[in-house]
């Protein structure tokens, strides 16, 4: 009845050229309430043939195929044999009958508030929104999904009754969000639970829905959580790619899947002890040995004692924790160490508490900061600076004597 390239109807569209094709009937399900459209071919009598990736209804009673043509041509007046992907639409089928089945356990689980807010509905995966204001726990995302697939398992058949709006209202039906409801509705049951009004196609009976798999659960807007799934085949799929990481996990464990998490957790202990012991040798390597202890640098400056030296460490929190070090050492003065990591200086600098009201480790340290390139500031007390210039570390470390020599009052 008609033809579109998309930007203007047309009488005739040849092979290679995408089109919009409107027909005076069709057996596709334009998309619509979340699920997607329909997709197959369209074919005539002499071998011409439409392969259509999608069906859209812009208007009320217009459903549109967005195809491509494959062989042949096609013109105004054409009689075609329509064939819908079954496989894709079963998918599809699959995943819109397990909508209803998450919102029913959703609100099961979690109270009768969660109620739609959105959905996905495709072949290979759903996305449904619902409200609520905090990430479930991984034990309510269990149950939920324990208690779907137990109604899957049941075989329960979806029966769709097109009744007044009153009467599924007086049935308890569930009205899907924002949805404009006319005098008439269609009504998908399954079971006793699950009751809702909804336009689009379902499975015969919940076991052909195989198996549901929650894959993720995600904040979404301010009261608005989403449940992304699969079921069917890519159930099985998810099923296997996780087991199949499990089992390499194992391999490189060195055991069964079984002890998997124990082997696991002993190692991020073992690493969490290698690294205390790594910070230890750090701080032990700041503060120096017998033969070379950095004490011996001290200088008197207008009579108070200042340590301003190069460690080879200069993450912020073990420069810290070296500097308190040498303050307690040092007694009474000034501390300030310098260090490089990923090609950039850090300093910090210490002061013992009975001289910051002669000093202030924040003024001291912005001019010496300005050296490497950078810039800092802290408490009167203490400091922390980095900059970008390396080279210039040592020569910043320099100027520390100075600036206190400047400073003290």
């Amino acid at each position: 009845m008609a033809l579109s390239d998309g930007k203007s109807l047309i009488d005739s569209a040849g092979k290679g050229l995408e089109i919009l094709l409107v027909t005076d009937v069709t057996p596709f399900y334009a998309e619509s309430g979340g699920q997607v459209g329909d997709r197959g071919t369209a074919f005539s009598d002499q071998g011409d043939m439409i392969r259509i990736s999608d069906t859209q209804s812009p208007l009320e009673g217009l459903t549109v195929h967005k195809g491509r043509v494959e062989n042949g041509s096609v013109s105004i007046g054409d009689t075609v044999t329509l064939e819908v992907d079954s496989s894709h639409r079963d998918a599809v089928k699959r995943n819109h009958t397990a909508t209803h089945i998450l919102h029913w356990a959703l609100r099961h689980v979690i109270g009768p508030h969660a109620l739609q807010k959105g959905s996905r509905v495709g072949a290979m995966n759903l996305r449904f929104d619902f409200a609520h204001t905090e990430a479930l726990s991984r034990e309510q995302l269990d149950k939920i999904e324990r208690i779907s697939n137990e109604m899957i398992l049941d075989n329960n058949p979806v029966v769709t009754d097109e009744i007044t709006a009153e009467e599924a209202k007086s049935r308890g039906a569930t009205a899907l969000f924002e949805e404009h409801y006319g005098d008439i509705v269609r009504m998908v049951q399954i079971a006793d639970r699950s009751m809702e009004l909804c336009g689009g196609i379902h499975a015969e009976s919940t076991a052909e829905i195989g198996q549901l798999r929650i894959v993720s659960e995600s904040g979404v807007a301010a009261g608005v959580r989403r449940i992304e799934a699969v079921t069917g085949i890519q159930a099985l799929e998810y099923a296997m790619q996780n087991e199949q990481t499990l089992r390499e996990a194992a391999q490189m464990l060195k055991g069964g899947i079984p002890e998997v998490p124990a082997r696991i957790s002993r190692i991020i202990e073992r690493e969490r002890e290698l690294a205390r012991e790594c910070e230890k040798m750090k701080k032990q390597l700041a503060m120096g040995t017998d033969q070379s202890d950095p004490m011996s640098s001290v200088r008197e400056v207008e009579g108070i004692r200042v340590l301003s030296i190069r460690i080879p460490i200069a993450d912020p929190a073990t420069l810290r924790d070296t500097a308190d070090s040498f303050r307690d050492r040092i007694k009474s003065g000034v501390v300030c160490l310098g260090g490089e990591s990923g090609g950039k200086a850090s300093l910090v600098i210490t002061i013992t508490r009975d001289l910051v009201d002669r000093l202030n480790a924040g003024e001291i340290i912005k001019p010496v900061a300005a050296v490497v390139g950078g810039g800092g500031g802290g408490r009167p007390d203490m400091a922390q600076a980095g900059g970008p210039d390396v080279e210039k570390l040592d020569t910043a470390l320099d100027a520390v004597y100075e600036e206190v020599q400047k400073r003290v009052r």
